[in-house]
């Protein structure tokens, strides 16, 4: 999957310092990376944003949208949402082993939800869709390293 990055802000001031004490752990250069070069809106070459296709672990089918890659202060805005996360664990009744909330980061904005990125534990490097409520938390199985980034200039 190749995604288009459009009017990517520059950063000025590194946030990361305090994304990693709000975690209480560092997000790894790669991760890092993405965020301070390809934030912005994503749309690929026909003007629109690009398909997320997914499975939920009953085998249903879910199409969603690739909006945006968040730059650092989006993700920081995010962190109030981490307390819904717990909730939805719980409402779905998934453990530790499927999901540790508390080191989900706030990757890229979909369509009806936030695609995450687990940055430390068990399930380091795994995406996870989280939607609106309708189907909680669902991890993914393509990586983040399975998908390419480029900055398309714009007028």
């Amino acid at each position: 999957m190749i995604l288009e990055v459009h009017n990517t802000i520059k950063i000025d001031n590194d946030k990361f310092p305090t994304i990693e004490e709000y975690y209480g752990f560092s997000v790894d250069e790669s991760i890092k990376s993405i965020i301070r070069n390809f934030n912005g809106r994503v749309v690929n070459q026909n003007g629109k944003s690009p398909l997320l296709s997914y499975k939920l672990d009953d085998g249903s089918e879910i199409n969603d949208v690739i909006e945006a890659v968040f730059d650092e202060n989006e993700i920081i805005e995010q962190f109030e949402c981490i307390s819904y996360l717990e909730q939805f664990k719980e409402h779905f009744e998934l453990d530790d082993s499927y999901v540790e909330c508390n080191t989900l980061l706030p990757l890229m904005e979909l369509g009806s939800g936030v695609l995450y990125i687990s940055i430390s534990g068990e399930n380091k490097g795994v995406l996870y869709a989280v939607d609106n409520g309708d189907f909680g938390i669902t991890k993914l199985t393509i990586l983040l390293n399975q998908i390419s980034f480029r900055v398309v200039k714009t007028a």
